[in-house]
């Protein structure tokens, strides 16, 4: 399990810790030289949404269709690890992706609109 922590309010500003935990071990690294070049003037809600869209085969062999009602900015495939194993940043309502190279099994499909997200399971045979 990784986490990244923001430790706020010390007197020397604001910390960043970093954390890798496996099995019997536990790493800490404090990074105190980040350089921070732009300040941020406003906040970015991104909403879980169930907007309407339909995605065919599912189970998935080669090919996959995805149709939706909202102009899609991201289409992101993660195994259940979490590591992405296809990204689509190609700005359409309708998409078909090649899954040719991807193996057998459980993944999440994470659709992104402007500030909403989608995200459901995709079966891929």
């Amino acid at each position: 399990e990784t986490s990244l922590d923001f430790l706020a309010g010390t007197d020397d500003g604001v910390r960043l810790y970093w954390s890798f935990l496996s099995p019997g071990e536990q790493a800490w690294f404090n990074l105190d030289e980040i350089i921070i070049e732009e300040k941020m003037t406003s906040s970015t809600t991104i909403e879980k949404a169930d907007f309407a869209n339909t995605i065919y085969p599912n189970p998935a062999e080669n090919l996959l269709t995805i149709e939706s009602e909202l102009l899609l900015d991201e289409v992101l495939i993660t195994d259940l690890s979490g590591r992405g194993v296809l990204l689509s940043q190609h700005r359409s309502k309708n998409q078909t992706l090649d899954l040719s190279g991807i193996n057998s099994g459980m993944y999440l499909l994470t659709l992104k609109s402007d500030n909403l997200i989608n995200t459901q399971k995709l079966f891929i045979k």
